[in-house]
Parts: C-alpha cells; sequence; structure tokens
C-alpha cells in the first residue's frame, strides 16, 4: 500500500517508476496539486501534461478538469491552494484511487499535549557554546 501526498520525484527513474505504478492520470493528478500547493491561484493548462499522444494528453487533461468539477472548481481558471492540500492518491494492490480527508483536521485520539516550562525545559540551551 502506498499514499501519495504530494509529486517531488526529480531523477527520471523515479518520474518512470511512478508513472508506472500510479499510472498517467494519476501521476498528473499528483503533479497538478503539487504545483498548486506552491503556486496559489495555479492554472491548469493543457501544455502541462506531457505526454507524446496528443489524445492521452486530451483525455489526462478532461479527466482532471472533471475531477475538479465535481468540488466545484474550475482548474482552467483558478485552483486554491488550501483545496488541493485535502487530497492524496492511494495505491492499493493493482487499485488506485483518490482520498478526499476534507478541510476539516481532527485532533488524533492520541495526542497529548505537554506544557513547556521554562525552568524545567532541558532541551533549552543554557548557554551561548550550546546554542
Amino acid at each position: 500500500m502506498g499514499i501519495w501526498k504530494s509529486l517531488v520525484a526529480m531523477d527520471r527513474e523515479d518520474r518512470k517508476d511512478m508513472v508506472y505504478r500510479l499510472g498517467w492520470r494519476y501521476y498528473y493528478f499528483l503533479k497538478i496539486i503539487t504545483k498548486a500547493m506552491f503556486i496559489d491561484g495555479y492554472r491548469l493548462k493543457i501544455s502541462d501534461i506531457k505526454v507524446r499522444s496528443s489524445s492521452k494528453r486530451e483525455e489526462i487533461y478532461n479527466w482532471l478538469l472533471n475531477f475538479f468539477a465535481k468540488y466545484d472548481v474550475d482548474a482552467s481558471r483558478e485552483i486554491r491552494m488550501e483545496f488541493v492540500k485535502r487530497f492524496a492518491v492511494v495505491e492499493l494492490f493493482d487499485d488506485k484511487f483518490i482520498i478526499d480527508t476534507g478541510y476539516d483536521i481532527s485532533v488524533p485520539k492520541n495526542y497529548v499535549k505537554v506544557e513547556c516550562c521554562e525552568e524545567d525545559n532541558e532541551w533549552l540551551p543554557r548557554d551561548r557554546r550550546e546554542e
């Protein structure tokens, strides 16, 4: 099982492995949401999809537009940074699908908050040399 939240693979072999494992659609989905995470107001263009076949390029482009349209987002005009952070691609054996975690981030059940006290904090440097 693999969960892919973004795509930052720069190596050619890594990209080939990602395409082999995920397929072109999910690879470009991750590529587009990764760009949108770093470029707020990102606009999806057909030239962003670099496949040799023009019919495959259009198929992936239309699939992406339709996916975002389900969430009332016109990807050719603007994809907001906050919006794309909610998605991940899950690879489970031969199945691939996109999960939507939503905007609400709940506190985990095992969350423990430890208050810090200045005098008890052994992690603070004691002098300039420790810094």
